[in-house]
């Protein structure tokens, strides 16, 4: 009985301390790039760039940092990448008190003035641009290190179920959100609250981290207590294929947005509303798949999304066709572990490569002309990609999996 407690304990601690986390450090990360676009310190073209490569490296390291991570190493590698995130906001802190300063010369130190310099000088810009693209590169591989640990744990102590990792991919969607409000707003959100908030999550993390090395009972470590594996490897190879083309598919929400949506007009209320549409779904997701099927539900969402994201011009409609799509992550997410046969952080850094693959593709698609002037077709093409999706992810899943207590 003790030994079970002490287990309930580590898992309750470990979720809440990542979820959290989670929330933080996407917060942290979308706040230094919206406060450093907000500068207007270089061009667009470089600024989109930085996002470009802040994203190529948050989504797309993970399957390699994930290649090494596992229940033993989770702690280190998240906590160091809650540090590299902290460091990024540090050079954006100073690059920032810089240029509000007016570009006074407020050096009291080496780094300082070379800063100063960077921030003062006509023929600098190139060195700001390196500054910059430092801040985004560490906040990049920062939070691909995060990700990765708390993926590996939501994974490894999920004992048959979905839910625990919904719960811990949900709360990045809000975090992104508010993340773009505050560093859109430079008078109403600071660094130093940012660094706060870097600062709470990591002591949760250590303390967590300290809690679960005196658990009593043994780590649970071995992926497949999920569901039992499949035995074919052909079959294992098809199975992950069809998870990750639904996470595929899941990148091109998007596109999938009548074009009154994609326009950034109030992102105080459309974007938040959105992110809170795709938080609730990722979150719900999971229990709906514990308790009825991961298989009906997450089939179900993808087809009743067809008609709210592709043929509605309501928003609330548009609304619940987000919360649909996104009801299938951590069924995707459990898929794919499982077709990896309990390789959980690269099993995890392979759904999010498939996001940024995703991402890239349907973003060069969606600026092609051709595509602009014949909307009947673009729907029946957004169509046919819903319902495959949904056919992959039936194809997925198993119809029930054992409990595992």
């Amino acid at each position: 009985m003790t030994r079970n407690v002490s287990s309930a304990f580590v898992d309750a601690s470990n979720l809440i301390s990542f979820s959290v986390a989670h929330f933080v450090v996407d917060f942290a990360c979308a706040f230094l790039l919206f406060r450093m676009e907000g500068l207007n310190a270089i061009s667009y073209q470089h600024a989109a760039l930085l996002f470009v490569a802040y994203n190529a490296l948050a989504f797309g390291l993970e399957v390699l940092i994930g290649s090494f991570c596992t229940a033993r190493n989770q702690w280190r590698i998240s906590i160091t990448g809650v540090a590299l995130v902290a460091l990024a906001l540090v050079i954006g802190w100073k690059i920032s008190s810089l240029f509000s300063a007016n570009h006074q010369d407020l050096a009291t130190s080496s780094v300082e003035a070379g800063l100063a310099h960077i921030a003062t000088s006509t023929n600098s810009s190139r060195g700001l641009l390196l500054w910059l693209s430092l801040a985004s590169v560490l906040a990049g591989i920062g939070n691909a290190s995060f990700h990765v640990g708390g993926g590996v744990d939501s994974l490894s102590r999920n004992i048959g179920k979905y839910w625990r990792s919904g719960v811990f991919i949900s709360t990045g969607s809000l975090g992104i959100a508010l993340g773009v409000i505050a560093g859109g707003n430079p008078d109403s959100f600071s660094f130093a609250r940012v660094f706060g908030l870097l600062a709470f999550c990591t002591v949760l993390l250590f303390a967590s981290s300290l809690i679960a090395r005196v658990e009593t009972s043994e780590t649970r470590t071995d992926f497949p207590q999920v569901a039992e594996p499949f035995d074919n490897r052909p079959i294992l190879l098809f199975v992950t294929s069809c998870a990750l083309y639904v996470i595929f598919v899941r990148s091109a929400l998007g596109f999938f947005a009548p074009v009154e949506f994609q326009i950034r007009t109030d992102i105080l209320t459309n974007g938040l509303a959105l992110a809170t549409g795709a938080f609730l779904g990722k979150f719900v997701g999971g229990f709906l798949a514990d308790f009825i099927s991961a298989r009906a539900i997450g089939s179900l969402a993808l087809i009743l999304s067809i008609p709210a994201l592709i043929f509605s011009d309501s928003f609330v409609v548009f609304w619940f066709g987000v919360f649909f799509l996104n009801t299938t992550t951590s069924i995707t997410l459990v898929s794919t572990a499982q077709g990896c046969r309990g390789r959980n952080g690269f099993a995890f850094g392979l759904t999010t490569l498939a996001l940024l693959i995703g991402f890239f593709f349907f973003s060069a698609i969606r600026g092609a002309s051709f595509l602009r002037e014949h909307e009947t077709f673009i729907q029946v093409v957004n169509v046919l990609i819903l319902l495959s999706s949904a056919i992959a992810l039936f194809l997925s899943t198993r119809k029930s999996h054992p409990n595992v207590d």
